[in-house]
């Protein structure tokens, strides 16, 4: 028995491609967003007081990301499809390749694998990698 050689096609890398730009822009945005609201405020009343120092704000900073990742994964994933979609839609390219012969469920199909390979991700990050950040975060802050 073979097993099946999956092969990225021109259209998927295309997609793909077009979806990266959007989705790490949100991303980095919206981990900004969110931690700047509570943890980097957190952080800085660390930095302030006497007893704690940059190293300790530091790391309590980056105990918080995965938490905040997997929030921003999933709305990160949303933009990344709108705005990739919208952009091709925009500059008639969907027009064009269903001309081609190729249908829209194919032409979809890369930002729903790409969507449900990053749910698969923020899961991981929810069940086992923020639990034991979040314990460690908490310890810091005694």
């Amino acid at each position: 028995m073979r097993w099946p050689r999956f092969e990225l096609k021109i259209i998927d890398r295309y997609v793909v491609t077009e979806m990266m730009g959007p989705f790490l822009f949100g991303v980095c945005t919206f981990t900004l967003l969110f931690m700047s609201v509570d943890t980097f405020m957190r952080a800085a009343r660390l930095i302030a007081d006497a007893s704690q120092g940059i190293k300790v704000a530091a790391l309590f900073v980056l105990a918080s990301i995965p938490a905040v990742l997997a929030y921003a994964f999933p709305m990160s994933s949303l933009l990344a499809c709108l705005l990739a979609f919208g952009r091709l839609s925009s500059e008639s390219e969907v027009v064009a390749m269903k001309a081609g012969g190729i249908s829209l469920y194919r032409i979809a199909l890369p930002g729903l694998v790409m969507t449900i390979l990053l749910s698969i991700v923020a899961w991981y990050l929810i069940d086992q990698v923020a639990p034991q950040a979040n314990y460690q975060r908490d310890n810091i802050v005694v």
